[in-house]
């Protein structure tokens, strides 16, 4: 597969993604988020790949001074898609780490702790009954 075929399965994908985030259907967002990962791989093998028949190194300059771009370097065009995926793939880091910190305020407000100190097997292992805000969750006995 040509690197602009892999990135454009990336691209794919991360569109994908940003649907499910944003219809908030988890299943679909582990599924897209499996399928990137794998994109993502396959990309950046393909990438060392070309970059080892070309003979360019990972950190290498790929303009010379006057901005011209050294033999082996990926097209301009490329590397603008490759920007802006990468830019993509932090906006949805950014969304997510949001969404799981809503969800996380949400969860304590439904499911209080009575004390931030106290361990969930905390009463098993003192022997004193455990007195929190999901006491109705308990069985009776």
């Amino acid at each position: 597969m040509t690197l602009e075929t892999l990135l454009g399965r990336v691209e794919q994908d991360l569109q994908e993604v940003s649907a499910a985030l944003l219809a908030a259907d988890a299943p679909q967002l582990e599924k897209s988020t499996l399928s990137l990962r794998a994109a993502v791989v396959a990309f950046a093998q393909a990438l060392e790949v070309w970059r080892t028949q070309e003979g360019v190194h990972a950190q290498g300059p790929v303009h010379d001074a006057l901005g011209r771009a050294q033999p082996g370097a990926l097209p301009a065009q490329l590397q603008q898609r490759i920007r802006a995926a990468s830019a993509l793939l932090a906006m949805q880091r950014e969304n997510l780490a949001r969404l799981s910190a809503a969800h996380g305020r949400q969860l304590a407000a439904l499911l209080p702790l009575a004390s931030a100190a106290e361990a969930t097997y905390e009463s098993a292992v003192s022997g004193r009954p455990a007195d929190s805000a999901a006491r109705m969750y308990r069985s009776a006995g």
